[in-house]
């Protein structure tokens, strides 16, 4: 069985099993067992707290060994190198517990999520770092910094006695 540590150093191990999918379809209603058939690995995949909720109750029985809570597990998980290692471990389980003949395509999708992961961060990096991202930061700093100095001209004019007995005077 796959096994992770959390942050305050306590071992816990990951199991799928038929026990573990039927309380998944309950709560927190991830089914592990259509993986072939559902998004469910996107889904968990993409909210951090569905899988925190779902590694939780895959390592429920280690958690209650070492006497650990579901919100107790939650922080221990805060850090991105122990739910990153958590989450090795889940598919790692869920790959183990599917039949034989059909993990190479569970293998797949999965190392097609991790492509996919990895070509967005690129892209993410290389947008962040585009001239165009420069020029158009640029601009709306310029903006925001015109709208600020004229407010501070609009506030001074209204605070400045002589520009209001100036107003005065021509009345």
């Amino acid at each position: 069985m796959a096994s992770f540590q959390i942050e305050d150093g306590t071992r816990l191990t990951v199991e799928v099993d038929t026990v573990v999918i039927e309380q998944l379809r309950e709560d927190p209603g991830v089914d592990l067992a259509a993986v072939f058939t559902s998004d469910v690995l996107q889904r968990i995949h993409n909210d951090p707290v569905l899988l925190v909720n779902t590694l939780y109750v895959c390592c429920k029985r280690s958690c209650e060994k070492a006497e650990i809570s579901d919100e107790d597990f939650g922080r221990q998980l805060a850090k991105g190198e122990s739910i990153a290692a958590a989450t090795a471990c889940l598919l790692e389980a869920i790959v183990n517990f599917t039949p034989p003949q059909r993990r190479p395509a569970l293998m797949a999708a999965i190392a097609k999520i991790d492509e996919i992961e990895k070509k967005e961060s690129e892209l993410a990096i290389e947008r962040i770092n585009s001239p165009a991202i420069d020029k158009i930061l640029t601009a709306q700093h310029q903006s925001l910094m015109n709208e600020l100095d004229d407010q501070a001209e609009q506030l001074q004019a209204k605070s400045d006695p002589q520009s209001t007995d100036a107003s005065d005077d021509s009345n």
